[in-house]
């Protein structure tokens, strides 16, 4: 079976195993599975610290989302 550029490099169950500096190393190697992984990590504490500047629970969904999308868009800089 061909490698598709989206499936993890490691077996799922292992990626939890990994911290997140091991993550972001998959993560800049394109693994989108260590990226959602990391976002399952971080996006509550990402959107209460968003709360807490914005006071608007919709305008810090949005930027807790872009600050996700954006740890994904320049992984490679």
């Amino acid at each position: 079976m061909p490698h598709h550029p989206l499936k993890s490099q490691l077996d799922p169950l292992r990626l939890t195993d990994r911290d997140d500096d091991g993550l972001l190393a998959l993560m800049k190697a394109d693994d989108a599975a260590a990226y959602r992984l990391l976002v399952e990590r971080h996006i509550d504490r990402a959107y209460a610290l968003a709360l807490r500047i914005m006071r608007n629970q919709a305008d810090a969904e949005d930027v807790a989302q872009d600050a996700m999308v954006r740890a994904w868009t320049s992984r490679h800089a």
